[in-house]
């Protein structure tokens, strides 16, 4: 956590005008649960797809706030619901910028922050209850009628953390990681109105670059421990806590279960999901990804393809000339339990390995002499792919995980480099001269 990273100056106004509204939300009444995203036009593929997820999961009540004009044009085309949102320097700066992949530019990125929380302020202002999500917070299912039962509706915010022990979570919330702002509900009162005014603020003013919106909602609502909170008969309210604002007061937080508001590493590596008695999925962030490219977010399209809730290819992506490997593509299959000898669970990880790019190092060589894209085969690993320490091949919180488990395409292959840049918003072709499936 950070302390004192900013100090006083003109508040920043953001701006998405109740008259700008599209009809389609306008018409809502005051209380309704609106999905919201918000995205720049380098990314409208990611929005887009975020956008056909919700339709999916037979939630028509919607929004993304554009923040660039570019946006604004690919809403019109796809008939999306869409707000142009306004915010001085930081959409100047977003405007003007050399990077396709806004996270590609530490200063700008954090800065972009501002606008996203100020947009969400606007839409609570109007009445309106918000799901906040990054656009790469995807949902499966509906998850409207959680806030309304179990004892959330006692909740001001409900939010995911970044926690991987979802044996640990389910036990007891595990207050100890971040909460992730990347999904977020805001219930419309006057306890949140004054809180994303704060939040905006201390965003805004930061003096260190890296503060952005999450670790400046972590440090207004963990300036204390929090506590349990208790209904009026006393008894405390499962997962819903009392935490600070920032000004000497407090709201209700409700953490959401990690079982069924999943992150990148308990959806993509340990499969929690697929677990038997496992409830399906609600949601998943991509987090815990390696696959960014400057111009934009390979690993995570990838990911979604491979899983499926990525519905934003045309047909061409589907109707070609193919080649890939069988059961061929993989060593004889190997089971590592909880307790395995890290060194052996490494070993046979790199046997894998090598055999894996003999296998792919074939596949593009038949693939160009062909004619042929390649999909690609299984991928298995032996051991997880993680910056922090590990016991028995397995990153801590994932102690209970299987090894091998079908492992994402960013945890074996550097994965921008697979495919082309981004240029007037079409890909080019790779520089391998292969084309790569998923």
């Amino acid at each position: 956590q950070f302390d004192s990273v900013g100090k006083r100056c003109a508040r920043h106004e953001v701006s998405a005008e109740y008259a700008s509204l599209p009809e389609s939300v306008k018409q809502l009444p005051n209380g309704t649960d609106l999905m919201v995203t918000f995205a720049t036009g380098s990314v409208a593929t990611m929005a887009v797809n975020w956008v056909r997820t919700v339709y999916k999961a037979g939630i028509s009540d919607l929004l993304v706030g554009a923040l660039d004009a570019e946006m604004m044009e690919v809403c019109a085309r796809e008939k999306i619901p869409c707000v142009h949102i306004q915010g001085g320097a930081v959409s100047q700066a977003l405007s003007s910028r050399r990077d396709g992949n806004v996270r590609a530019d530490p200063k700008l990125y954090p800065k972009m922050s501002v606008l996203k929380v100020g947009f969400y302020r606007e839409l609570l202002s109007f009445g309106f209850n918000v799901w906040a999500c990054d656009a790469d917070a995807l949902f499966m299912h509906d998850p409207r009628p959680l806030m309304r039962a179990d004892g959330f509706e006692h909740a001001d915010v409900a939010i995911a953390t970044d926690c991987i022990d979802i044996p640990g979570d389910s036990r007891y919330p595990l207050l100890h990681c971040d909460f992730n702002t990347g999904l977020v509900y805001l219930r419309s009162n006057a306890k949140m109105l004054a809180f994303t005014d704060r939040w905006r603020e201390t965003v805004a003013n930061a003096m260190e670059t890296r503060i952005r919106d999450q670790a400046a909602f972590n440090m207004l609502t963990k300036s204390k421990t929090p506590a349990p909170f208790r209904a009026a008969d006393g008894a405390p309210v499962p997962r819903v806590f009392s935490v600070t604002d920032g000004a000497g007061g407090h709201f209700e937080l409700g953490v959401l279960p990690l079982s069924r508001f999943m992150n990148g590493h308990t959806f993509f590596v340990q499969h929690a999901h697929t677990l038997p008695a496992a409830l399906p999925a609600m949601s998943v962030h991509m987090t815990y990804q390696f696959g960014e490219g400057r111009s934009f977010a390979y690993g995570t399209r990838q990911r979604l393809r491979h899983a499926g809730p990525w519905f934003v290819d045309d047909d061409s992506y589907f109707s070609g000339k193919y080649i890939t490997a069988g059961a061929g593509a993989n060593l004889a299959l190997r089971e590592f339990g909880p307790h395995a000898d890290s060194r052996d669970a490494v070993k046979y990880h790199m046997e894998e390995a090598r055999h894996r790019s003999k296998v792919m190092r074939a596949l593009f060589g038949i693939g160009k002499a062909l004619g042929r894209e390649v999909i690609l085969p299984r991928l298995l690993c032996y051991c997880d792919y993680m910056w922090k320490e590990m016991k028995a091949c397995r990153v801590g919180g994932a102690e209970s995980m299987r090894l091998p488990f079908d492992c994402p395409m960013d945890h074996v292959f550097d994965t921008p480099r697979f495919f082309g840049d981004f240029k007037d918003g079409v890909e080019t072709p790779n520089a391998l001269g292969v084309g790569v499936r998923e």
